[in-house]
């Protein structure tokens, strides 16, 4: 990314904070309904389970699609996150030769703290 970036360019990371919902509450959850165009309904479940350890989130989301006559075809999808922290951000970022300008919390531009919904990252060239 360091390459791309003109002198005075940003680099903007948009993440998962610490306080992501699947993390909190790992598990089965159904995470919506939306209905079809041809009057079916589809059902968004996902499975998370989190190691601490790895700092991986593997997760499992599941689509069930019920059509109007009530036949439902089911979909999963899998996938595997791994959680990058403040510290080992600011770090991945400075051998990259890249400096951290700011951090977010949020979209309003709020303090990144514990209960913040996203890390939003602000990073500029070192040179």
């Amino acid at each position: 990314a360091r390459q791309h970036l003109r002198p005075g360019g940003l680099l903007i990371l948009d993440l998962p904070g610490p306080s992501e919902p699947w993390l909190i509450q790992p598990g089965l959850v159904v995470t919506g309904t939306y209905p079809t165009q041809e009057g079916g309904i589809v059902l968004k479940l996902t499975d998370s389970r989190y190691d601490r350890a790895r700092q991986v989130e593997e997760i499992t989301v599941i689509y069930d699609e019920t059509d109007a006559g009530g036949t439902t075809q089911r979909t999963v999808l899998g996938l595997s996150l791994r959680y990058v922290f403040h510290y080992e951000l600011e770090l991945l970022l400075r051998l990259a030769g890249l400096r951290l300008e700011a951090i977010y919390g949020d979209y309003d531009l709020n303090p990144y703290d514990e209960d913040a919904a996203r890390m939003i990252a602000v990073a500029g060239r070192s040179d």
